[in-house]
């Protein structure tokens, strides 16, 4: 059973949407709703495009599950609430069966992330453009979550 099937090929449509996640995430230290809604726009083009649906009412669950925990971790102060988003929303493009895959890559890409940057950031001595960069109290988690779609469409 495919882990990444879409009525469209939708793997050109995601990849620059997950780039954008991680620049954006990157340089603003905030993800915009309009990059969630285009995460939409790609699950709803495959709906419409789709001889059945029976497939999209549990895609419908995880991602409600995923954003109804992301606001607990929000309100908690974890996670942004643009992360949460843009991470809700991808998921509606994935499959259930290849959710297992896409939640270890996510595990692997905060760890790598977390490294990267920290690495990055003692380095880099002067201020820059770059929120992510300056402000080393945080993490831009969209980072991970743009990695681990980018790595999950080349893998899948």
């Amino acid at each position: 059973m495919p882990i990444f099937d879409f009525a469209i090929s939708a793997h050109w449509l995601l990849a620059p949407l997950l780039v954008a996640v991680i620049l954006y995430d990157l340089r603003f230290m905030r993800l915009p709703d309009t990059l969630a809604i285009l995460f939409v726009l790609v699950f709803l083009a495959s709906l419409l495009n789709a001889a059945s649906l029976n497939w999209a009412l549990p895609r419908f669950g995880v991602g409600a599950c995923i954003y109804g925990l992301g606001i607990a971790a929000n309100r908690a102060g974890l996670v942004g609430g643009g992360d949460v988003k843009v991470l809700a929303a991808l998921v509606l493009n994935i499959t259930l069966n290849g959710l297992l895959l896409f939640s270890a890559l996510l595990c692997g890409m905060l760890l790598l992330g977390i490294l990267g940057l920290g690495l990055l950031r003692s380095v880099v001595e002067k201020p820059t453009n770059w929120r992510a960069l300056n402000e080393r109290e945080r993490y831009p988690v969209g980072l991970s979550i743009g990695l681990a779609g980018l790595a999950f469409i080349w893998i899948a």
